[in-house]
C-alpha cells in the first residue's frame, strides 16, 4: 500500500491533536479546588492564606476578587496523576497583596462559599486563637 506525503501528515496532525486533547482533559479532571485552612493578616493590605496540599501537586492561588465587603481567594491544585503520593497533608501558605486595605472585610473561601477562619499564630495550629 503507497501512502502519499500529505496523508502521512495529515495522520501526523490527527495524532498530534488526539495527545493535546487528552492532555486538557487530564488536566482538568486533575485540577481542583482546595479549601482554606485560615487566613492572617500581616498588613493593611497584605493577608497569608493557608491549606493543605500534598505531594506531586501544584498548589497556587487561582484567583482573588475584592468587593466592598468581602474578598474571594480561591486556590486551585493539581494532582499529577499516576503518581504514588504518601497520603500525608503538606501545610502550605501564600501570601496575598491586595487592591485595598482589608479593614473589615470578610475573607471567603471560594471552593464552598464560607468564610474563612482569622488567625494570628504563623502557621496552622489547631489550638491557637
Amino acid at each position: 500500500m503507497v501512502t502519499s506525503e500529505g496523508g502521512r501528515r495529515r495522520r501526523r496532525w490527527i495524532v498530534a491533536t488526539g495527545i493535546v486533547a487528552a492532555a486538557v482533559a487530564l488536566f482538568a479532571v486533575s485540577d481542583r479546588a482546595d479549601p482554606l485552612d485560615y487566613y492572617r493578616p500581616v498588613g493593611d493590605r497584605i493577608i497569608v492564606v493557608g491549606t493543605i496540599t500534598g505531594a506531586a501537586t501544584w498548589t497556587r492561588v487561582s484567583s482573588v476578587t475584592e468587593t466592598p465587603s468581602e474578598v474571594v481567594v480561591a486556590v486551585r491544585s493539581f494532582r499529577v496523576p499516576f503518581v504514588p503520593a504518601s497520603g500525608v497533608g503538606i501545610p502550605i501558605e501564600f501570601v496575598i497583596t491586595l487592591g485595598a486595605p482589608l479593614g473589615e472585610r470578610t475573607v471567603i473561601d471560594a471552593s464552598d462559599g464560607h468564610a474563612v477562619p482569622k488567625t494570628r499564630c504563623l502557621s496552622y495550629r489547631p489550638l491557637c486563637p
